[in-house]
This record gives structure tokens, sequence and C-alpha cells, in this order.
């Protein structure tokens, strides 16, 4: 049976590679709260390992929506059990070194790339870079650099970190020099050893991504593509998953374009020895009164929020469009993930979230 480990915290661990996943989750509470996420789409007779519980009451709601149709739900284990895994096979939201000691540990069936120095190369916006389609854009690895591109590139700017999860790893620059806060934040990357993506601000207008699996033999296949709603800094808000002529309209041809751009990119992830899934980020933005395709925003060799929305599209409406999306408390919809959670047999809770992950259907 397939043992879920939602290891979201992949982002930070490849900047960190020193920290655990336990370490990562204490610092970012949000990891917590994702990894629940298999609750889902998880099959009853799997196994999802947690590190905390949520309360019996959230279960039993979760059961209980009326899509779920009864199906009852997967089981959850406490992931420092060494037996209740042995001999099942591993399923990670990203290969990743944690994971590996973790499933070797508890001689889980691990079939993923462990190559780390690859894995955190392909994974870095660096990486994506390459496929550029953006003259103005460039790598930047000091202030000298930073300096010269902000006096070639006028008006409003983008600057990236290597790593970062939905759009948290980005600045928006307004102003034409540089501020103290923008040169730190590029800092702290330079002196960790990464570069600065640095482009210049589009007029975005649509985003979207396309789900992909390479596998172990090179062949790839096509899982599916969604839209996104994002604010005005790239930050993710939201996933829109159905039919996808309806979900692309008018912009279905720059979708299929999208798709033979991306080939390459999938070949060459095969080439450097990866396999698994992955999400690549693409958009739609205006620039002298014509609609442009950027192909490749971002690669993400590993599981995705989109991947999350097709899964439950496919599964429980597969005639429907969803929005999968975070909310505030105040928001009427039930919250698919626990707003509150707890250590095994304690009763206080551990830990509360102020968001929560909730579905709409169009």
């Amino acid at each position: 049976m397939p043992v879920y480990l939602n290891n979201t915290d992949f982002e930070f661990e490849l900047a960190n590679p020193r920290q655990t996943i336990s370490q990562n989750w204490e610092q970012y509470p949000l990891c917590q709260q994702l990894q629940f996420i298999p609750l889902l789409y998880a099959c009853s007779d799997d196994f999802i390992a947690v590190s905390t519980f949520p309360s019996d009451q959230f279960l039993c709601d979760l059961h209980n929506l009326s899509w779920r149709k009864n199906q009852p739900l997967a089981k959850l284990v406490n992931w420092q059990d060494k037996c209740a895994f042995k001999k099942q096979v591993g399923q990670v939201w990203g290969a990743s070194q944690q994971t590996q000691i973790w499933a070797e540990e508890r001689e889980i069936y691990y079939h993923f790339p462990i190559n780390w120095e690859m894995i955190r190369e392909i994974n870095s916006k660096a990486y994506s870079f390459k496929y550029t389609t953006l003259s103005k854009a460039a790598l930047v690895e000091n202030s000298v650099q930073l300096e010269k591109w902000f006096e070639q590139v006028k008006g409003e700017k983008v600057l990236k970190s290597c790593f970062g999860l939905s759009g948290k790893g980005n600045r928006l620059i307004k102003q034409s020099t540089l501020t103290p806060a923008t040169l730190n934040f590029c800092e702290k990357e330079w002196k960790a050893g990464r570069v600065i993506i640095a482009e210049p601000w589009l007029e975005r207008f649509f985003d979207f991504s396309s789900q992909w699996v390479i596998h172990s033999n090179g062949s790839r296949e096509l899982l599916g593509s969604t839209v996104f709603e994002t604010d005005q800094r790239g930050m993710y808000l939201g996933t829109l998953a159905g039919d996808e002529k309806k979900l692309f309209k008018d912009f279905f041809k720059e979708l299929l374009e999208h798709y033979h751009f991306v080939q390459k990119v999938l070949d060459d992830l095969f080439k450097k020895g990866f396999f698994g899934n992955v999400g690549i980020d693409a958009f739609l933005y205006h620039s002298e009164a014509k609609i442009h395709l950027y192909p490749v925003v971002e690669i993400n060799a590993r599981q995705t929020m989109s991947l999350v929305a097709l899964r439950l599209q496919r599964k429980w409406f597969p005639n429907q469009t969803i929005r999968l999306r975070f909310a505030s408390l105040q928001d009427l919809q039930p919250s698919l993930l626990p707003l509150e959670i707890f250590k095994e047999q304690e009763k206080i809770p551990y830990q509360f979230f102020k968001r929560k992950l909730v579905l709409d259907v169009i």
C-alpha cells in the first residue's frame, strides 16, 4: 500500500539541506497543516505518515462531506513508527535526502531519484531561467551586476530567490533605485552562494500550469493543466481545475504552444537523471498591444497544489470545474485541512492555523 509523506517543506530543505523535516515543520507551521493533503484523494487502505493529528471531529466532518459519498478516509499513522510502513511504497511530495533517510529507516520502498545535487539544481529558479524568453532578464551574482541591471532595465521589476514557496521568494520593485531592503534581500542569497533572478515586470493576466510525470524509462505523461489565481506579486491564491477547453477558452492555442515548448524541458530533466512529478508554470502577458506566452516561468520537479486540484477534480468532480483556494477562517466553506492539530494522545492543541483550504464547485 502507498505511504504518503507530504513533505511540503521541500523548498526549505533545498535551501538548507542540513535541516531535518521536523525542524522545517517547526519553523514553517503551514507545512504541518499541509501534511494532511493526501486525505483528500488517498484510498482508504493507504497510509499517511503524520507528525501530529487532527481532532476526531475534523475527521468526522471531512468524511461526511457530501461529495465524498461516505468513502472511508486513509489511515493516519505517526511518522516515527518503524513497523507500520515496512515494505510499503513511499509517496513523497518531493524527492529529498531527508525523505530518503526516513524511508530507509522504515524499510519503505523508495523509487525516486537520489542524486541530491541534481534535484537541488533542477528545482532552482536559476535552472528554470535557462528557458527564459525575456531578453532583459538576467542572473545577478553581486551588487555591481544588480546596479548595472537597474540602470539598463527601466520601470517595475521582479527579483526572485532561487528557492521560495508560492511566490514568497519574490520581490516586486517599484523604485528606480536600489533600497537597503532590496539589497539586504539579495545579499542573503549571495552569501548562501545563490544567484538572484532579475526580470522586468510584465503585464501578466493569465497564469497556468501543466502537470507531468516522467517515468523511469523516459516516457512522459501529461496529467492535466490548471489555471492559477495569484496576487500581483505572483503569490498563490487558488487553482481552477476542470475541462481544459472550458478553462482556457480563447487561450487554448497558447496552452498547446506551451505543451510543445516544454517537451525539451522534460527531455533535459530525464537526461539529467530525473523522473517523477513535474509541474511547469507559465503565463500570458500583454506587450505592445499583443498577447505573448511566457512558456516556462518555473519548473517544480515535485508534486504541486495544481496536482492536488487535478486529483480532487478527477476523483470527485469529473464533470465539473472546481476552485481550490486558501481562505480566512470567516469563509463559509468547510475547511479541507485541520485548523488545529494535536500531538499523539494529547488533548490540548499543539498548533492552530489562521487560514483554511476550501473548495468551490463552479
